[in-house]
């Protein structure tokens, strides 16, 4: 069983999957019968054309494991796992947000709102062919509370600077919550249970797959417990230097198709 990031994993720079690895995903999935499951902090709607592309039929994880989704008797996705972080922490996240120049997302199963549309909200639109709601995230945040519904995701973008002191006092105020950074401009919170390490030991123990038998490819620090867990961690060669060497073994970079040269290394017969 192999899990893929996306991001700097199975996307070049220019937000493309090569041919010839999208050759070598499908010769592994379709002919030699083993799952691959895209595990991202994508939203679902950010991923699908993904899994679509590469022709998957298996599971996706998305927001960090936030949720785990698989495709029922009717081809219609379903939601395995959804776990959310509750109203009452959100606001305590977004009121910490709010006095760095830090632009807060919410991600709610295929929803999407953020508080001000700016460049990196715009990119991150182009890149995951999202349409984000332009709203106030604290009337949101309200009446989720009043129905004791939550986030599946917080997504805070900034410099890199004001991701640092946010992660900080973020990880004071709430240390029970996942917090990773997937690049120096974004920091990424869910639920405590919702990681991508757990949310691969929970489909390989539910699957019955040994842990040695599970691969895990990626490049950033919500990768890295998920490496370590896995029985062959691999690390992009673009990952920073923690991610790898947390890693068993480092491949190339996404934009000298690193991911191709793993899989044929480890799979191809």
């Amino acid at each position: 069983m192999i899990f893929i990031d996306i991001d700097g994993t199975l996307l070049t720079s220019s937000h493309t999957i090569t041919p010839a690895t999208k050759q070598i995903i499908q010769h592994i999935h379709q002919n030699l019968h083993i799952p691959i499951i895209l595990t991202t902090a994508r939203p679902p709607q950010g991923t699908f054309f993904i899994y679509n592309e590469l022709a998957l039929d298996t599971l996706l994880i998305c927001f960090n494991g936030g949720l785990i989704l698989h495709k029922n008797h009717q081809s219609e996705w379903e939601y395995l796992v959804n776990q959310s972080v509750p109203a009452h922490e959100i606001e305590i996240i977004l009121q910490e947000a709010l006095q760095y120049d830090i632009n807060p997302n919410l991600y709610r199963e295929q929803e999407w709102y953020v508080q001000n549309i700016d460049d990196l909200v715009h990119r991150e639109s182009r890149n995951t062919k999202s349409t984000p709601i332009h709203t106030d995230l604290l009337k949101i945040n309200s009446l989720w509370k009043e129905k004791h519904r939550g986030a599946n995701k917080i997504l805070l973008m900034g410099t890199p600077e004001n991701i640092n002191a946010l992660e900080k006092n973020v990880n004071y105020l709430l240390p029970h919550l996942n917090i990773s950074k997937s690049k120096p401009v974004y920091l990424e919170i869910t639920h405590p249970a919702a990681s991508k390490a757990q949310a691969i030991k929970w489909i390989a123990d539910k699957w019955n797959v040994p842990q040695k038998d599970v691969v895990a490819i990626g490049d950033n620090y919500n990768d890295a417990e998920m490496l370590q867990w896995a029985g062959t961690g691999i690390a992009m060669g673009n990952a920073p230097m923690e991610v790898k060497q947390v890693a068993d073994y480092v491949t190339h970079t996404n934009n000298e198709e690193g991911l191709r040269f793993a899989l044929e290394k480890f799979f191809a017969q």
